[in-house]
């Protein structure tokens, strides 16, 4: 019994570490699916995607761009998760001021969308996402802890 107490009391700090790297990674890899999703929308159905970002209330989803159909969200609105937080970087260039990736309808990334985005646990650890060097996609790259 001595030695399960040992046993669970070196292995729990280094789960919990696992679990909370987790999270970070799979809101990562959801941004990352949605953008994929995205793109493919737009080339599916001809018309424009926004892929928006609320880094004020930490929410995200999708939806047909400005001025086309009704403009509305076209499925789920997420959540980032309440450890975490987006953070992009701001440029003049933002279409209307505000955080969004846009999809043209041949699947291009519009002038003025995102091109860099943070998801952080503050204090801790960061990916960005980025655009891929072709310019195509995006992907994810761990930066090193916050200093």
């Amino acid at each position: 019994m001595g030695l399960l107490v040992v046993i669970a009391g070196i292995v729990t700090p280094r789960l919990a570490g696992f679990f909370k790297g987790r999270k970070l990674e799979d809101e990562a890899y959801r941004v990352i699916a949605l953008t994929q999703h995205a793109q493919n929308r737009a080339i599916g159905e001809g018309l424009p995607m926004s892929l928006w970002i609320d880094t004020e209330n930490q929410l995200y989803g999708l939806r047909e761009a400005d001025g086309y159909a009704m403009n509305q969200d076209t499925g789920r609105i997420y959540r980032v998760n309440a450890a975490l937080r987006f953070e992009y970087e701001k440029t003049e260039s933002l279409i209307q001021d505000k955080p969004q990736i846009y999809f043209l309808p041949d699947g291009a990334i519009g002038e003025g969308s995102l091109t860099n985005l943070w998801i952080e646990r503050p204090n801790d650890e960061r990916l960005w996402i980025g655009l891929t060097t072709n310019r195509l996609s995006f992907e994810i790259t761990r930066r090193e802890h916050l200093k």
